[in-house]
């Protein structure tokens, strides 16, 4: 049976298209990015348990594996593709900004559709926003001399009210309110993939305006940014099975190493170079979610495949 779920990865593709091509009633809705990811993040919270992060705090290798790519890898390898592809300094600059800046809310709810450690995936979005108040300007700095301040009450903020309190409220309704958590349960699969195939659709269609009034957008930037993205993606997620990491595991890492907050990189690169900088910004934040969004569907799909052919 054709499910929401089961057809995500082709449907992220036809709302990314739709919204690329008619973005005109999508473009006011940029605000309601944040509201339904705390929504998303609320109905995660009724399926995760204490028992869930204990094991984290038990055995956090993971955790110190997806740190260390996140915080390392990424700035390193925007680096290394700067050079590598003689990108000019303004788009250069705006490159660095971006990997320095974890921290990505999507990145949990992508875990939970390509069936990852959603534990481990919200640890490392919470700990890479905390963790970027002094990393992001420190590596900055490091690696191309520009000096940039995140503003840490606001980081906090958004830690506490975006992230955590709709987390633990559906983990309270959970716990005291099992009615409801007995309701949603089932049909979570659904709820989520509409939630973020909704959340795509308004991230295109809002990119896609914001480059339009850049004329700076050129072939060759667009690919280096996608370029960026899939090599994230892809060493983010077989560092860690070559480590020991388990397939779980691994995809929690890559999906959350891969994503980057890309609205404290683009506030960031105001500061230090102005709209060029802001340019690998916006077209990473396009591309991490098509990319995300078509990974956690393939990945799904593949599981999915494994698990009837173990059950016949």
């Amino acid at each position: 049976m054709f499910t929401v779920a089961r057809l995500f990865p082709v449907l992220v593709v036809v709302v990314s298209l739709l919204a690329w091509f008619e973005p005109e009633g999508l473009n006011g809705l940029g605000e309601a990015v944040l509201p339904l990811l705390t929504i998303t993040l609320f109905c995660l919270g009724l399926i995760l348990r204490p028992a869930d992060f204990r094991r984290l705090w038990n055995h956090p290798s993971a955790l110190a594996m997806g740190l260390l790519l996140q915080f390392i890898l990424m700035p390193v390898l925007a680096f290394g593709l700067t050079l590598l592809l003689n990108l000019q300094p303004g788009v250069a600059l705006g490159l660095i900004i971006t990997g320095a800046c974890a921290g990505a809310i999507a990145a949990t709810a992508f875990t939970y559709l390509a069936s990852g450690d959603v534990a481990l995936s919200f640890c490392l979005t919470v700990f890479g926003a905390l963790l970027s108040i002094v990393h992001a300007p420190w590596m900055i700095s490091f690696l191309s001399g520009s000096e940039v301040v995140l503003y840490a009450p606001a980081v906090l903020q958004n830690i506490l009210t975006l992230m955590l309190l709709p987390l633990l409220a559906g983990m309270f309704c959970h716990r005291f309110i099992p009615a409801l958590s007995k309701t949603l349960q089932p049909q979570m699969d659904t709820i989520i993939s509409l939630l973020m195939l909704l959340i795509i659709a308004i991230t295109v269609a809002t990119g896609r305006t914001e480059l339009a009034l850049t004329a700076a957008v050129t072939a060759s930037v667009v690919a280096a940014v996608v370029l960026y993205n899939l090599l994230a993606m892809a060493l983010a997620y077989f560092l860690p099975r070559w480590n020991g990491h388990t397939d779980a595991e691994a995809r929690a890492i890559a999906l959350n190493v891969s994503m980057q907050h890309s609205g404290a990189a683009m506030a960031l690169a105001v500061q230090a170079g102005g709209l060029l900088a802001t340019l690998p910004a916006v077209i990473f934040n396009l591309a991490q979610y098509i990319s995300a969004g078509l990974l956690a569907g393939l990945w799904k799909w593949q599981i999915n495949r494994r698990l009837r052919k173990l059950r016949s």
